[in-house]
């Protein structure tokens, strides 16, 4: 009898730590996944970023045309007399 209980609770122990490894296999799976994903939200927002910096170099970049283009017609506008 002593042998056999002492196999049902080395067979318990063992279901005990099977089921743990389930678990933490199934833990590191969910956090891998979990992990992607937030690599792939911060590709996206590094994107979003370059995008953004890009459009505001083309916007200062326009303000400086703009500028230019003023400096010039106040130029021309100089040149004319009101009678």
């Amino acid at each position: 009898m002593g042998s056999l209980h002492a196999f049902e609770s080395l067979q318990s122990e063992l279901d005990k730590i099977s089921s743990m490894s389930t678990q933490i296999a199934t833990t590191s799976e969910e956090q891998s996944l979990v992990t992607a994903e937030i690599n792939h939200r911060v590709h996206e927002i590094k994107d979003d970023t370059d995008s953004f910096t890009q459009q505001t170099q083309a916007t200062a970049d326009a303000c400086k045309d703009l500028k230019v283009t003023e400096q010039k017609l106040a130029s021309h506008v100089a040149d004319f007399k009101v009678v």
